[in-house]
């Protein structure tokens, strides 16, 4: 019987060495669509939750001749919103108790962190809910139910506000602000502010429809593009490419909300007040 040369088992060895190569990459490759897809999922269900809680409070939103609803477009950069209002949505205390105040004043904003991992740092995006119950109302002894509806200036320095993360890594969340017509109200400029009227805004009249987009990014993902935006704040193409990275790799939901705690007086088309 003939035995193997050393030719013919050296070329059974690259044989072998090639399939067990294959094999692997085909292995890791998924692992990595699995943990790709584990983590969009994940993601998903965050964005998903965070969606849930603005609506919650946008669905009690009120906005008449007492309470004002004021909206910031591009407040941290052109990705970033902030929306201030009051909602009748209930809410729990610190303690896990159902808090008693028939009003809770809502700020929903965007935080911009830096934040050091394995000695490197990183900028990292937030949206938080930032709320003022019944301290508020007796926040310098002032009456927000009178004339002073833009309680906004002064929620700032009232005692009183607990803020929470709503969604990590966020990459962009937008509001709009839409009228009776179904048209996008823009007044000075990209602010929306319920207590001024405009060309197609009516003053004390509640939005008809409120339009929110919020897109997320993974945490790897983020700490890779937040590096760029620590290191290179001022190039526009790394900015650029940081920006990039982080849509890729992202997730993005939308949502229209009709608020419906409104007074009766203010629940007509606006052409009717024209």
């Amino acid at each position: 019987m003939r035995a193997f040369t050393l030719v013919e088992i050296l070329a059974a060895m690259a044989v072998l060495v090639v399939l067990v190569l294959g094999l692997a990459r085909a292995f890791n490759d998924s692992v990595a669509a699995f943990r790709r897809g584990v983590t969009t999922v994940e993601r998903n269900g965050a964005v998903q939750v965070a969606m849930e809680q603005i609506a919650r409070d946008l669905d009690g939103a009120i906005v008449n001749e007492r309470f004002a609803m004021y909206q910031v477009a591009d407040q941290v950069d052109s990705n970033f919103d902030a929306l201030w209002f009051v909602t009748t949505t209930s809410d729990q205390d610190t303690a896990g108790d159902a808090d008693p105040s028939a009003y809770h004043f809502v700020r929903y904003y965007v935080s911009t962190q830096t934040i050091t991992y394995i000695g490197m740092q990183y900028k990292k995006f937030r949206l938080m809910r930032e709320t003022w119950k019944m301290q508020l109302l007796r926040a310098r002894n002032v009456d927000p139910m009178g004339a002073d509806k833009q309680w906004w200036d002064r929620a700032p320095s009232a005692a009183g506000s607990e803020t929470v993360t709503i969604l990590d890594n966020v990459i962009r969340f937008d509001v709009y602000v839409h009228n009776h017509d179904g048209e996008l109200i823009r007044a000075f400029g990209d602010t929306f502010n319920s207590t001024m009227s405009s060309g197609i805004y009516v003053s004390n009249m509640p939005p008809a429809a409120i339009d929110i987009y919020l897109q997320a990014t993974s945490e790897e993902t983020m700490r890779q593009a937040g590096r760029i935006l620590v290191t290179s704040p001022s190039n526009v193409a790394m900015v650029n490419q940081a920006r990039s990275m982080m849509i890729r790799d992202s997730n993005m939901l939308t949502m229209r909300v009709t608020p419906f705690a409104a007074a009766g007086q203010w629940m007509y088309p606006a052409q009717f007040y024209y």
